[in-house]
């Protein structure tokens, strides 16, 4: 083979792992990012994470008044995420219902897939983020 063939082969070959581990590595960030959100969304743990986490309290008492008003301003979150749920899928129901008639029977079964996994993500997340996975099934 003539240099510059090899040359631009080697050149290839590095240009093709570089986007290889760049991907992977990628993809191993986002899902490690991803497997914490349980961790800081269920009823008290934000506050826990909120204090061990982010603020890294200097002494035991510092951490007793941390948690004290971390789990009060957790436990109005909590509500508040509740109502907000509860409203968002009323607004997404009827989404689905005002949309049907304009769209093919493949069309809307896509946008209610979506919508289902939106919400499995939001109400089970455990489930999806600490197995690896955002979406489970095949996008129809």
């Amino acid at each position: 083979m003539k240099i510059h063939t090899q040359s631009a082969l080697v050149i290839l070959g590095t240009l093709i792992i570089g986007i290889v581990l760049g991907s992977v590595l990628t993809t191993v960030f986002v899902d490690q990012r991803l497997q914490r959100i349980p961790d800081m969304t269920g009823p008290g743990n934000f506050g826990r994470f909120v204090v061990e986490e982010i603020i890294r309290p200097v002494d035991d008492a510092q951490r007793e008044k941390l948690e004290r008003i971390t789990n009060r301003c957790s436990e109005n979150s909590m509500a508040t995420l509740q109502c907000f749920r509860v409203e968002m899928k009323e607004i997404m129901d009827s989404l689905l219902i005002e949309v049907k008639p304009v769209l093919t029977e493949e069309q809307y079964n896509r946008l209610k897939y979506h919508i289902e996994n939106a919400r499995s993500l939001r109400h089970g997340s455990d489930r999806h983020f600490r197995s690896g996975r955002r979406f489970e099934g095949k996008n129809p």
